[in-house]
Order: C-alpha cells, then sequence, then structure tokens
C-alpha cells in the first residue's frame, strides 16, 4: 500500500470513530444535552443529529457502497460547517470544528482519487 492510502484510511478511520463516538454521546451524556442547551437547538433535536452521526460514520466504513458514501461526506461537511456557524455565534472559535472540516475534505480527495467511482451502485 502506497503512503497515499495509509493516509486515506487513517484520516477514514479517525472521521469515522469521531462521528460514531459523538453520535452515541448525543444519546448518553448530560454534557452534550447542556451544549445543545447552550447552543438554543431544541432537545427534540438530540436524536436525529446523534441518529444521523452514527449512520454517517458507519456508512464511510461499509465497503463499495459509493452512493452513501458520498451522502455521508455531504452530511458530515454539512453537520461540520454548520457546528462552525454555531461555535462563531457563541463568540467562540471553531478551530476544532475547522480541523475536522479540513481532515474531512482531505480524505474525501483521498476517496475520490482511490476510490473507483460508479455513476450507479
Amino acid at each position: 500500500m502506497t503512503n497515499n492510502k495509509w493516509v486515506f484510511w487513517i484520516l477514514h478511520l479517525c472521521l469515522a470513530y469521531f462521528f460514531i463516538q459523538h453520535g452515541f454521546e448525543a444519546f448518553f451524556s448530560a454534557h452534550y444535552l447542556d451544549e445543545i442547551r447552550a447552543f438554543g437547538f431544541p432537545l427534540y433535536f438530540v436524536p436525529f443529529h446523534g441518529m444521523a452521526k452514527i449512520l454517517g460514520g458507519l456508512f464511510l466504513l461499509i465497503p463499495r457502497k459509493f452512493f452513501l458514501k458520498h451522502w455521508a461526506y455531504s452530511g458530515m461537511f454539512f453537520n461540520l460547517i454548520f457546528a462552525c456557524i454555531a461555535e462563531y455565534n457563541m463568540g467562540e472559535i471553531p478551530v476544532f470544528q475547522l480541523f475536522l472540516t479540513a481532515l474531512l475534505l482531505v480524505s474525501y480527495y483521498f476517496y475520490l482519487k482511490f476510490a473507483p467511482y460508479k455513476a450507479l451502485d
């Protein structure tokens, strides 16, 4: 395996782990609920958001389902962009969210480079 594929798989697994872990945190962490309240989001938003994060992380790990992977990448991108906006509106600098967005974009670049694209999957 080339160095680029190692970078791809390390980024891919880190992003999948992050999103799956944060998805489960939405269901089992009181701290997560406090953050949601601080941002001003309604609490009925939490289970849907948590399930979407878990599914997105799992879709990254499913082999050869290119259609699902494209949707997972786009959902993760919008999730991180809106997290940056919410963090900025709270008066904080969204350094971690911007870092994850950069990792996501690099991972997507390598995904397009290595995955054989098929229009219909």
